[in-house]
């Protein structure tokens, strides 16, 4: 019972002084926003199905390299994410000096209030996340509040933007038209390690079979009554499918393309090819930190028989 009352107590804490703040900040995010208006920054996105390595490859930039973005804090704060973020600055510098349990996500969040985060929340203002938008969807959104924001987050944290998050994998050609010039780096991954991993997650964390996890490819209407193993295994492929021809419609030289098992044998060496990307294409990141973690991947783990027989199946029946 007290510790009900103290976790209720502590709710009701939080809440009053998000509100607060909220209240404090609102005409300095308005101020930032302005002056931050005149500003064209670089953007780049990670893009991919769920459970490639996103979240690795979104860390490994941000701690490496000095980029903007979006951190759990501003995720939390979304209706004045770039005024939290310039104030709450402490948090982004403990978080960059942390090591103890770095590159270790959950379902693509990252722990601490400095780390990287997708943004949902702050996205969602201006794009709706769950299915494929193409260029159309411009005339729907306030395209100069967006790019204030991002503009914002490239001037308090002083460096290119960059952010993770799967859903941009199905918005590729309205990204294209909201940020004119942005960059793509597209992770991929064995196709049966990344369908087991889906279905694992979505066992912990889907209240039903029927839901999907995380991002919709363009054709997910055609598998609404399929199982579970067939969604997951046409998920991977068709969002893959998707990115692959938006990248022709937008121009395939601005999609850098890697693998999740290259990254985890070779970090230094991947993490190089894109630092070259980015340069080519005029993109100037500075260099945050040398080290580069140890990314040996763990040993296969293996679904049951009959799920590993009808994966297969599957696969044959998509390929």
């Amino acid at each position: 019972m007290i510790i009900r009352i103290l976790k209720f107590i502590k709710r009701i804490l939080i809440s009053t002084s998000t509100k607060f703040l909220v209240i404090m900040l609102n005409p300095v995010e308005r101020i930032i926003l302005r002056l931050s208006n005149k500003n064209t920054v670089p953007v780049v996105f990670i893009i991919g199905a769920p459970r490639s390595g996103t979240s690795l490859l979104y860390e490994l930039l941000v701690r490496r390299y000095k980029f903007s973005y979006i951190s759990n804090l501003a995720q939390m704060m979304s209706s004045i994410p770039v005024s939290i973020t310039k104030f709450g600055s402490f948090f982004i510098t403990q978080y960059h000096k942390q090591k103890e349990g770095a590159y270790n996500s959950k379902y693509g969040s990252i722990n601490g209030y400095g780390a990287p985060s997708e943004g949902g929340c702050v996205w969602n203002r201006w794009i709706p996340e769950t299915y494929y938008l193409d260029e159309s969807h411009a005339d729907k959104i306030d395209v100069k509040s967006l790019r204030q924001t991002i503009s914002g987050f490239s001037s308090v944290m002083r460096g290119p933007f960059l952010n993770k998050n799967v859903m941009h994998s199905v918005h590729m050609r309205l990204l294209n038209i909201l940020f004119p010039g942005c960059l793509f780096i597209h992770i991929n991954r064995e196709i049966k390690s990344n369908v087991r991993s889906i279905l694992r997650a979505h066992a912990k964390v889907s209240a039903s079979k029927e839901d999907w996890f995380s991002v919709k490819p363009k054709e997910y209407k055609k598998f609404k009554n399929e199982d579970i193993v067939l969604r997951s295994v046409a998920q991977v492929k068709y969002v893959h499918e998707n990115i692959n021809e938006d990248a022709m419609n937008i121009g395939d030289d601005r999609v850098l393309k890697l693998d999740y098992e290259s990254l985890c044998k070779s970090p230094e060496k991947i993490l190089s090819e894109i630092y070259t990307f980015l340069q080519l294409k005029g993109v100037d990141v500075g260099i945050r930190n040398d080290l580069v973690p140890d990314l040996s991947m763990s040993p296969q783990r293996f679904l049951s028989d009959d799920l590993e027989k009808r994966m297969d199946e599957c696969i044959d029946r998509l390929s």
